[in-house]
């Protein structure tokens, strides 16, 4: 009795359930796939009038998410802060586009008093608001956790560089990035 528990416990278990992986991050200066392009977007703005992300938009765009109710200091206050400091060098013709993850509570009013209190310049910074049907697509393509069937967007922090194409240039996990190193990348090549 014992030497059978021993084979059955001893054999080998079935291979694990394929997980499903995020879309890989982009190391400094790797190519984007040609013809790779970020969804395009319309997405109104808070300040009226909407922006395009994606083929079809204007400049450079450093596009974020946050929650505007976020109490953790880690996460969207560090996000905010951080922007507060890339707008200061954001070269000419690029802008930020930070899009709520909360379209239900985030009306228009509400990211336009959160964009006050954050001192973003209207045209340099925006707070954008897309319907929760874009919004889950836009988050799972940009690197966020999206759980079942749209539910849920996990906190984590992402920041993504989009050329004036709509390419991805760079998506950066986390809150660790330094303000030069993305208006670099935010800054159109020269010619």
């Amino acid at each position: 009795m014992i030497a059978w528990w021993l084979l059955a416990c001893s054999s080998p278990a079935p291979p694990p359930a394929p997980v499903h992986e995020p879309p890989p991050v982009l190391a400094p200066g790797e190519p984007v796939a040609e013809g790779t392009l970020f969804p395009t977007i319309r997405a109104p703005l808070a300040e009226g009038g909407t922006i395009t992300i994606g083929q079809g938009q204007q400049g450079h765009i450093a596009l974020t998410f946050v929650y505007t109710r976020c109490p953790m200091p880690a996460y969207c206050p560090l996000v905010v802060s951080k922007l507060q400091g890339l707008q200061e060098i954001l070269p000419a013709g690029a802008r930020i586009v930070v899009v709520t993850l909360d379209p239900d509570h985030d009306t228009k009013s509400v990211l336009r008093a959160f964009a006050d209190t954050s001192g973003a310049v209207p045209g340099r910074w925006d707070f954008a608001r897309v319907p929760n049907e874009i919004l889950f697509g836009l988050a799972e393509k940009a690197g966020l956790n999206v759980h079942g069937k749209a539910t849920a967007i996990t906190h984590d922090l992402v920041l993504l560089v989009i050329d004036q194409e709509g390419r991805l240039v760079r998506r950066i996990k986390g809150g660790d990035w330094d303000r030069a190193d993305v208006a670099a990348l935010l800054t159109p090549p020269a010619g």
